[in-house]
């Protein structure tokens, strides 16, 4: 498949070069045709690959070959959360200007009266929030009998996140004849159910290996002790001052509190979470791709679907809970062929989700120590190895390297020089060694 007007309209064709695309991806070139032959798609692929333009594409130049004055609801997308909802929905909007097909934005947290009010004009297409448009379909307010694709984006992350009862009751009440395309970054048990039982005779495509980080992404660690973290946050914003970041945290209240010790500080930082009124929400996200902000704060609300052009830098304030979630949060920088950095925060009482972590990328990551806070407790060094048996694979590795390496004498002797050594407040810190940026 190429970009030309043998498979793409040749308006479509001219949004997609004019947004800078030159030629199609792996997932892009894959999905394509199957999607224009109404089949049905089981789909996954790394984080920054171009998969919402993989359905995107071929669902407008479907629309575009077959137009309908009558503007019926014919294409339903999604998505686990609102912010993944804004990303999809903004793909639709750009790409549909050039036709008379109108997208519409279906999500809670927003007024509902204006959702049906859109509805109501006509719109051939809707990205929705599972929970307003089970309440939009309960009310009677919207016409979902001429749907004819259906879209399941990030299905792990719906089932993660609590909504299998909510998918499974809009699968019942969506007609029976459609098509479905679904793209999951893993399979779980759950989502094969929903294949199984929902779709038929899928067309399986994978364009990599589940839970693989993107090449182009550079990766170490900090060890730290927790009480040293939001210094080590002030020291990396110093020395990126000219670029933006997102710092991922575990839960809602570090948000906030990391919020309150930076703005403190005088740095220029939003922070979002589920917490955060849909307002306040949509808000820090045009702050941050707008770069009004240099940072912005973040749980794992925001480690799917965002996606921000040269993201340069993803900070894990603290690892997250499920292993896959720090491929996705990483997943942020690194897109569409540049280069990017993840450096993740590690202090001792976080080694066992470390190992985790270790364990389902298949190589340890690299680690290093910033000047001045080298850490009291040290992190165990990890001596991952490949489990032999099938009941080792069902363990995770921490049961087997729990205990760790002790520290050579080299080792010992660069951390005490480093933690005698004070830090440097100020830009140009040198925290990175030079060839990693290399």
């Amino acid at each position: 498949m190429k970009f030309t007007e043998e498979f793409l309209n040749k308006y479509l064709l001219a949004r997609i070069l004019n947004k800078g695309y030159d030629k199609p991806t792996d997932i892009q070139t894959q999905v394509f045709e199957p999607i224009l032959q109404h089949k049905d798609v089981t789909a996954s692929a790394q984080a920054g690959t171009g998969k919402t333009a993989a359905f995107v594409w071929p669902i407008l130049q479907s629309l575009v070959t077959k137009p309908d004055a009558n503007k019926q609801l014919k294409v339903i997308v999604l998505t686990p959360t609102r912010e993944l909802a804004y990303q999809v929905f903004e793909q639709f909007e750009y790409f549909t200007q050039p036709f008379n097909i109108t997208p519409a934005l279906i999500i809670g947290g927003e007024k509902i009266d204006k959702q049906i009010e859109q509805i109501n004009q006509g719109c051939e297409i809707i990205v929705a929030t599972l929970g307003r448009l089970i309440d939009l379909n309960n009310q009677d307010k919207i016409d979902l009998s001429n749907i004819q694709t259906l879209v399941l984006d990030e299905a792990d992350r719906m089932l993660d996140l609590g909504f299998e009862a909510e998918l499974k009751e809009i699968l019942k009440f969506l007609p029976a004849q459609k098509q479905t395309l679904l793209f999951s970054a893993t399979y779980p048990e759950s989502i094969k159910s929903i294949i199984n039982q929902y779709l038929t005779a899928p067309l399986f495509i994978k364009s990599s290996k589940e839970n693989t980080v993107n090449k182009n992404i550079k990766q170490w660690i900090y060890e730290i002790d927790k009480q040293d973290k939001p210094d080590a946050i002030m020291q990396m914003l110093n020395e990126y001052i000219d670029s933006q970041a997102i710092i991922f945290c575990k839960t809602k209240r570090t948000v906030d509190l990391l919020d309150n010790i930076l703005s403190e500080r005088g740095f220029s930082i939003r922070a979002i979470h589920a917490d955060k009124s849909q307002n306040a929400r949509n808000s820090a996200m045009k702050q941050f791709k707008n770069k009004e902000v240099q940072a912005l704060i973040a749980t794992d609300i925001a480690a799917r679907g965002l996606d921000i052009k040269q993201l340069p830098l993803v900070i894990n304030y603290d690892l997250p809970f499920v292993p896959e979630d720090y491929i996705h949060r990483i997943g942020r920088t690194g897109r569409a062929g540049k280069q990017g950095i993840a450096i993740s925060l590690v202090c001792a009482d976080q080694f066992e989700e470390l190992v985790a972590i270790e364990y389902l990328l298949t190589h340890i990551i690299e680690r290093d120590m910033l000047t001045g806070l080298v850490p009291d407790h040290n992190v165990p060094i990890s001596n991952l190895e490949e489990p032999k048996t099938k009941e080792e694979k069902k363990k995770s590795a921490q049961v087997k390297i729990k205990e760790g390496k002790p520290l050579s004498k080299r080792a010992k002797i660069r951390r005490k020089a480093l933690k005698d050594k004070a830090p440097v407040k100020k830009k140009g810190l040198g925290l990175v060694p030079r060839s990693r940026l290399q």
